[in-house]
């Protein structure tokens, strides 16, 4: 029976966090990854076989083994590459937040309706002066529950959130989505007790399915309801001509029709009917 030769394969993994580089290299079959924000463990069944003890039946099957073990290793890279991505972009979410930190308190102080929330934002408000909206493209639950830690929200009578946009797809578990928004919306009353709190369905998209955005926007609900909030779903009120081309952000008609939404919710405005539930 033909034996190989042994194989041995060093792999390093370079995990990097604000300024600072942390270097792995895996020579057993576990590697812990830690950041502030996140802790993964990840399982390699690397090449590092040691085959000199093991027969292999013939050279297909060996290479077939190896080329599995592969793909499992590379799965696994990709992971860690999208992790630090993640820190990344949090790090730049924060670093915008803080370098205006001193202006926004000055301007919040005399705000009536302060928006806040992810793309879905971007370019309402513009027709109200009392109507303050702080956009941060591609914020997660997560990330904007970290820049309101920071932030000082100043006292506006009524504060939106619109968050949960860019979690729909990146997270599977809708429950853990409903707990990170759970704490997002505690930290915020904590911030802003004296203020009126609101808190924005979920649009409809279209690439995620009614049922799955149906069933976030239940769990906002039961979260205002069981913090003695306001629940507001914008899906009332925006219509299907509303969206741009990507079925995701809004268009000019849309902006403008989110944007008397908030300001009636804010008591900006009255009207007719705005999805309220309190």
């Amino acid at each position: 029976m033909w034996q190989p030769r042994r194989l041995t394969t060093l792999w390093a993994l370079t995990a990097c966090y604000r300024n600072s580089f942390t270097f792995y290299t895996h020579l057993s079959p576990l590697i812990r990854v830690t950041s502030p924000a996140y802790i993964i463990q990840i399982y390699l069944l690397t090449v590092t076989n040691t085959v000199t003890t093991t027969k292999w039946s013939c050279d297909k099957c060996r290479t077939e083994r190896i080329r599995v073990l592969e793909e499992e290793l590379q799965s696994a890279l990709h992971q860690i590459d999208e992790l630090k991505a993640r820190n990344r972009e949090l790090e730049e979410q924060v670093q915008r937040a803080g370098a205006g930190k001193s202006d926004a308190v000055v301007t919040q102080k005399d705000t009536k309706c302060l928006v806040m929330g992810d793309s879905i934002l971007r370019n309402v408000g513009a027709e109200h002066p009392d109507l303050m909206v702080e956009c941060f493209p591609g914020i997660r639950a997560e990330q904007l529950h970290r820049v309101i830690e920071k932030r000082e929200l100043g006292n506006p009578e009524t504060l939106i959130i619109h968050v949960g946009t860019n979690d729909l797809r990146s997270t599977r578990n809708l429950d853990f989505l409903m707990g990170e928004v759970y704490a997002l919306v505690t930290t915020a009353k904590s911030k802003c007790p004296n203020c009126r709190l609101v808190l924005s369905g979920v649009l409809r998209r279209r690439d995620v399915s009614w049922r799955r955005i149906g069933a976030l926007n239940d769990r906002f609900e039961w979260i205002a309801n069981a913090l003695g909030i306001t629940f507001v779903d914008p899906n009332i009120w925006i219509e299907e001509r509303d969206f741009g081309r990507d079925g995701i952000h809004l268009n000019g008609s849309g902006r403008s029709r989110l944007e008397q939404l908030y300001a009636r919710v804010g008591g900006l405005d009255s009207g007719g009917s705005t999805g309220l539930k309190e």
